[in-house]
């Protein structure tokens, strides 16, 4: 990736345009969408969409494709006709489809890129050359010439945006860097790549789980934001929580490695297990920096009994939080934990009896990593899949798969996008690695251990944000971990002592008497090896493993059968728990 020489300016412009967002576009974009039905506010965003024929028919022209440019001129005559000024897609039934391009897209393909990321005040994020392009654009809407046309265009496809926009705000440590990465490879202009073989890997399964989506949009504002206060920390922790009307069981969901409470996968799950009939709290992964900030004992997360405690005695301090704002409104509590989040589910249910932790009457983890070992290595191994390419091909390809990959980033579906297993062990393997650099900036703003040598200022974090982001999964673990245990717990002072404590075999026999710990797994799931799968049908008794045929890591939660067979794993293993009172 360039060099930011903007980024001072652009962070402090960035926080401004976020602050607005959030406070007051947030609200409004809120009211309108409430009094509006979704129906109609597609066909208002449509409308506002079909008048922006000039720009892409002028910039298709100018990039040398009058045949798109003839294309987008049919649809601009038939949905403003047949399609009632555009208020109805009528051109696409008819086999013509859309065929997005501006000013900023012509000048790239004129010779201008790179070009420095640039954002301005109340502006959508973009590069020096976007921006010159977006004023070429404003010239080219009709809008423009009929004041106050332009502003409520901008206000009504922008109301549509903004949820995802807020919700991304709030879900990324560095809203920034993220937005600069998804912005400067969306709109680098490259070659037709060549087709791709449509692959059904394991690897190509697991980015199916970027598409698991909700059936209401609007479950996530049903939540409950509260916070409850940490005695280990003396700070507060954010939770949701989605209230059955009546008393019915609670579920804990806890995320994977460096996953948000509120990230689309785990509202998702959240959603599907309360129209199963079960209320519904989550919180932050261990590895989140939100978890990290207010929650965390360990400076250095990763180490999986050290951040199941912590998530332990977190879940512990919302239990009672809850049970003292809702009296007699549960009966029974259950905890689901997805991949990293499944792990430490398991460690708490081999560590039941602690007087000062609540114990569960169900504890299913999702795909589960058993030897964190192995899957450290397979995630490492899966970032460096691009050292295999042709060097003379690598930059390209890698260009090709990330933009491939924003979508799913998205949320959108896979639809006819067609991955290669290489492609996707790169998206799988950078997806990880850009969580473990969240980890390791937050832990090293908190307590710094002196590993890293590039300072890191509030406003000029590029150069140490690529310091970061070469760690690997296995670097951080002998430059970080090992070092920070090894000087605080006597029983770690050599590599193999650490990974010996973190892998889920050295609680086999707690687990395997153990009649309330389950597992849903895929067979394929990259992060377990073979003898993972062997000793898991071997510790878990019958009606305690489910194991699919297929879906690689998390990449099938979105089936029915699979939810099914977690709702089946959480009723089959509290059948005998106790009522609460």
């Amino acid at each position: 990736m360039d060099e930011d020489p903007l980024e001072p300016l652009n962070r402090v412009f960035v926080g401004m345009n976020e602050a607005v967002a959030i406070w007051v576009a947030g609200p409004l974009s809120a009211g309108w969408r409430f009094l509006v039905p979704q129906v109609a506010r597609d066909a208002l965003v449509r409308a506002a969409d079909n008048i922006e024929f000039p720009r892409r028919g002028v910039n298709h022209l100018l990039q040398g494709r009058p045949e798109k440019a003839g294309i987008e001129g049919q649809r601009f005559l038939i949905n403003s006709t047949l399609g009632v000024l555009g208020l109805f897609d009528a051109s696409t039934k008819r086999g013509l489809q859309p065929a997005d391009t501006d000013t900023g897209e012509t000048f790239a393909r004129w010779g201008w890129q790179p070009s420095a990321y640039m954002t301005l005040p109340t502006g959508m994020p973009g590069t020096v050359r976007d921006v010159a392009g977006g004023l070429v654009d404003t010239v080219l809407d009709p809008a423009f010439y009929f004041f106050p046309a332009l502003p409520i265009k901008g206000a009504i496809v922008g109301s549509e945006r903004l949820p995802s926009y807020t919700r991304f705000i709030a879900t990324s440590a560095d809203p920034y860097a993220r937005m600069r990465l998804i912005w400067t490879v969306s709109r680098t202009v490259l070659d037709t790549p060549p087709p791709v073989t449509p692959d059904d890997s394991a690897e190509t399964q697991t980015l199916e789980n970027a598409t698991m989506t909700l059936q209401d949009p609007w479950f996530p504002y049903a939540a409950q934001r509260r916070r409850v206060g940490i005695d280990q920390t003396g700070r507060k922790l954010p939770y949701d929580i989605w209230m059955q009307e009546a008393p019915a069981p609670l579920v804990f969901v806890l995320p994977g490695l460096g996953g948000h409470r509120r990230s689309t996968s785990v509202v998702a799950l959240a959603e599907m297990l309360f129209i199963g009939g079960y209320s519904v709290a989550t919180i932050s992964s261990a590895m989140n920096f939100e978890f990290m900030r207010n929650a965390a004992t360990v400076t250095v997360p990763g180490f999986a009994p050290a951040d199941a405690r912590d998530v332990h005695a977190a879940l512990t301090a919302v239990w009672r939080d809850l049970a003292r704002t809702y009296k007699n409104r549960f009966t029974k509590r259950m905890l689901v934990g997805m991949s990293m989040g499944g792990t430490h589910a398991m460690y708490m249910a081999a560590t039941e009896g602690n007087e000062e932790r609540i114990d569960f009457e169900a504890y299913v983890a999702i795909n589960p990593p058993v030897q964190l070992r192995y899957a450290a290595e397979q995630l490492d191994a899966f970032f460096n899949t691009p050292l295999r390419f042709p060097e003379e091909e690598r930059d390209e390809r890698v260009l090709h798969a990330l933009k491939k990959g924003l979508p799913l980033a998205a949320g959108d579906a896979l639809n006819d996008i067609s991955f290669s297993q290489d492609e996707a062990r790169f998206l799988i393997g950078l997806s990880y690695r850009l969580a473990l650099h969240d980890a390791i900036w937050v832990s090293q703003g908190l307590h710094d251990s002196g590993v890293l040598k590039t300072p890191r200022e509030p406003l000029q974090q590029w150069a140490a944000g690529q310091e970061i982001l070469d760690y690997s999964m296995m670097e951080y673990a002998f430059a970080f971990l090992l070092p920070y245990f090894a000087s605080h717990d006597e029983q770690i002072t050599t590599e193999e002592q650490l990974f010996a404590r973190a892998d889920l075999r050295s609680v086999a026999g707690a687990l395997r008497t153990n009649p309330k710990a389950g597992v849903v797994c895929n067979a394929n799931d990259f992060l377990l090896s073979p003898e993972d799968l062997t000793w898991l049908r071997e510790v878990f008794s019958e009606g305690r493993l489910t194991v699919h045929p297929d879906g690689g890591h998390l990449g099938n939660l979105h089936k029915t059968g699979v939810q099914e067979s977690i709702r089946a794993m959480l009723a089959h293993l509290a059948a005998r728990g106790r009522d609460y009172p």
